[in-house]
């Protein structure tokens, strides 16, 4: 992150031209996961929300 700056010269005169960058940080989530147990047929949901910039999705895999 920061301010960089691209300065040109010549026997005419200078110029200078000047951009900030900011590096974002990574994607976090908010909360940590726990396991359970889950008997055959029975439905769970599981909330994660993700930060980040972009909003980065969630994408689950199993194995």
């Amino acid at each position: 992150s920061g301010k960089y700056e691209c300065k040109v010269e010549n026997q005419y005169g200078t110029h200078t031209a000047e951009i900030n960058i900011e590096v974002l940080p990574p994607p976090t989530t908010q909360q940590k996961l726990k396991d359970f147990d889950l008997s055959r047929g029975q439905e769970a949901t599981i909330t994660v929300t993700a930060n980040g910039t972009p909003l980065p999705p969630c994408i689950w895999f199993h194995n």
